[in-house]
């Protein structure tokens, strides 16, 4: 099924719903630190598996010259499937659409190769956020 823009109420709870099993639950990242509410400056996503599963999620926050892509979650029964590429392709495609030339994360260390293989590239300083190491990563799109 693959990306869908969050657009209906039931859309947007299951986004929360996916980000709390990944980073509440599992990373121990305060509810507070995560729904800071900055996707109603942008798109939430949702990632539909061939089963029509709600899968994955993200959001993107659109800024003067870049988009943030960020909230990037797959339950922990799908990782390694690579729903988490595809959704984050799509998401770029739709940053295109939008006009934007680059896309950045916040990267948490760990998963840095992962971003890597994707194209994106550290910069600046190592920070912490909710407890975890993270560096900022950008893409030419």
């Amino acid at each position: 099924m693959g990306l869908i823009i969050c657009k209906t109420k039931d859309q947007i709870l299951t986004n929360f719903k996916i980000r709390f099993e990944v980073f509440n639950k599992e990373q121990n990242v305060p509810y507070e630190l995560d729904m800071d509410l900055a996707e109603f400056n942008g798109e939430m996503f949702l990632y539909a598996d061939e089963n029509e599963e709600y899968v994955a999620c993200a959001r993107m926050i659109y800024e003067e010259n870049r988009a943030h892509i960020g909230r990037i979650a797959t339950l922990k029964e799908y990782r390694g499937r690579g729903y988490a590429t595809k959704m984050i392709s799509s998401i770029e495609k739709v940053a295109q659409t939008l006009g934007y030339h680059e896309v950045y994360i916040e990267a948490q260390l760990d998963k840095l190769d992962f971003y890597e293989k994707l194209g994106y590239v550290a910069y600046g300083d190592i920070f912490m956020d909710a407890n975890m190491e993270h560096t900022y990563m950008r893409k030419k799109i």
